[in-house]
Formats: structure tokens, sequence, C-alpha cells
């Protein structure tokens, strides 16, 4: 019987694509991950969702290390897909993460997409994904004790689901081009 990857539900057969989500349905029974509970695809070596390596034959080759090749990774990053060893590898609620800093930032599945140090900034990001259809969110330290801003060191964080992370990206990389383009055009006149 044909499911949805993403959205998990039974279709019947003949049906090819998910009406709720647009994703390609496959074919057979869903297969579970055995360390987060999360539906993966039947064949997968690893799970997207937390990183767990599954073990595979003896006479498969096995997943290395990026950093250190020749030694076995025990997980992929959740965020790049970065095989890491014991020694790479950050866990973090049932998740592995590569060394990397940003993604070790990531929490129930949100990415930070863009860093600011005024919320004016954030919600205007924010706003322009929202307007393209990635739901996003802004996490902000500043404190609002006080009416003048009390330290330019405070963060905000536009954060965005990991699936939707490149996609996020792309957007904003496309509106700093037309960004830089209005100042060039204003530049000329």
């Amino acid at each position: 019987m044909p499911f949805c990857p993403t959205c998990g539900y039974d279709y019947v057969k003949g049906t090819a694509i998910c009406p709720e989500c647009g994703e390609d349905l496959l074919l057979g029974e869903p297969r579970f991950c055995d360390n987060c509970d999360s539906q993966i695809d039947a064949d997968a070596d690893y799970c997207i969702h937390c990183g767990i390596i599954f073990e595979k034959e003896m006479d498969e080759a096995a997943i290395e290390c990026e950093a250190h090749p020749g030694v076995g990774a025990v997980g992929v990053c959740v965020v790049c897909g970065k095989p890491v060893c014991r020694e790479c590898a950050h866990a973090k609620k049932g998740k592995v993460f590569c060394d990397t800093d940003e993604h070790v930032k990531i929490y129930e599945n949100w990415a930070v997409v863009y860093t600011s140090s005024t919320e004016y900034e954030a919600e205007m990001v924010r706003a322009n994904l929202e307007l393209v259809g990635i739901k996003a969110l802004v996490f902000s330290q500043v404190d609002h004790a006080y009416f003048i801003p009390m330290s330019r060191l405070a963060v905000v964080n536009v954060m965005v689901p990991k699936p939707k992370l490149a996609k996020a990206r792309e957007v904003l990389k496309r509106l700093k081009e037309v960004e830089e383009d209005d100042e060039f055009e204003s530049e000329e006149e």
C-alpha cells in the first residue's frame, strides 16, 4: 500500500503523490527508527531525524567519519548530513550533530536561518519567509525591561523547520541580491 514518507498516511493503490504535502508516495510498509521512532525510508542507512546510523550486514562498507578517514562513523549530523565519529559527534536531546556550533543550535527540528541584533530586522525576515510559505519563528535574547537598548550583544534568531532550511536560505539570498541591486540603482541616479 502506498504511504507518504512525510505525513505517514496510507493511500489507495494507484495514488502516486501525497495530496497533503506533495511528496512522492512510497510502496510497502513504513519503517521506523529504533532510536527516535520517526518514520524513515525503507532502504535508509541512517535516520534523517536523529542521525543514528543503522547496523548493516558485515559485507557492506561502514560509513566513515568525514574528518577522520578510516574511522567508523557513529552518526550523521542531522543538519548537514556529515558522518561523524565518536570524537566528532555531539549528541543533544537524542540527536547527532557535527562539531559546527551553528548545527548544535537545532532544537526540535528548527534551525537558525538568520541572526540579527534587532527584533525589527528579524521580524522583517520572518515576514518575508512566511510570504513564500515558510513558517518562521523569532527567538530574542533582548531584555525588554528597559526602554533603551542595554546591549548590542543581544542575539535575535530567526528559525525555520529543518526541512525548509535550504529553501529559506535561498529566499534570503535572493532578497539580499534584490537589496544590493536597489542600492546600486540608487547610486547611479
